[in-house]
């Protein structure tokens, strides 16, 4: 789908689309930096495989002290949240393990939200997201016994954990860019009551949740 859309030179490739990121952020401090990433990732996660059950997340409210949970997302099916760590670049194997142990020890001190350690912990999922390649640096995570790996284990082993790294994030991307120069060849609507219609025109209503469906299958990311 992807090959036969025009893209911006800055998709061609992953280097130049690293590029293209480090030059919005130039300038910047590095709060702000983290804000306007985490910002981009609320757009990514829906369109991202583990995070397609999920409603768009929500920036954390305790920003300013999230425990390493920048993002909170809601299941639309079930009483499953995910946890989202948002962070620009992962260059280490301990940097994975960094994120890993603050999931775990993640628990809110507000009654009203779920303790990892309740009966209740298999509801929480958990996120990755970085511009940085993790194929290498996972692989160098799993040969070693960090001191939260138990922890990394027992989630993959439960499919609780997704990793979206800077690769993923090029493709969804593109994806997203195709789809908005695109014009959609199957497109289903549907309408709260029968519609009415005269020659080529069309009459009908639609519930306001139908018309954010549909915005959503035709956005596109930006950063």
């Amino acid at each position: 789908m992807v090959d036969h859309v025009s893209l911006p030179s800055y998709l061609e490739s992953f280097e130049l689309f690293q590029q293209h990121i480090r030059g919005q952020l130039d300038g910047l401090s590095t709060t702000d930096k983290g804000k306007r990433f985490a910002q981009f990732v609320k757009q990514l996660v829906p369109q991202s495989d583990g995070g397609a059950n999920f409603d768009a997340p929500e920036l954390n409210s305790k920003i300013t002290n999230d425990g390493g949970v920048d993002l909170i997302g809601r299941s639309k099916i079930s009483d499953k949240t995910l946890y989202i760590q948002s962070k620009l670049w992962v260059d280490r194997a301990d940097m994975i393990d960094s994120v890993i142990s603050k999931f775990k020890a993640f628990k809110s001190k507000d009654a009203n939200q779920l303790n990892l350690f309740s009966a209740d912990a298999e509801n929480n999922h958990f996120m990755l997201v970085t511009l940085s390649p993790l194929k290498g640096i996972l692989e160098q995570y799993k040969k070693k016994q960090y001191s939260s790996k138990d922890f990394y284990d027992e989630c993959i082993a439960e499919n609780r954990v997704y990793f979206v790294d800077g690769h993923e994030i090029l493709t969804l991307v593109k994806n997203a860019y195709s789809k908005l120069n695109q014009v959609p060849t199957d497109l289903t609507i549907n309408f709260e009551v029968p519609y009415i219609s005269k020659d080529n025109v069309y009459i009908g209503i639609l519930s306001n949740f139908e018309l954010k469906e549909l915005h959503k299958s035709s956005e596109t990311l930006y950063f």
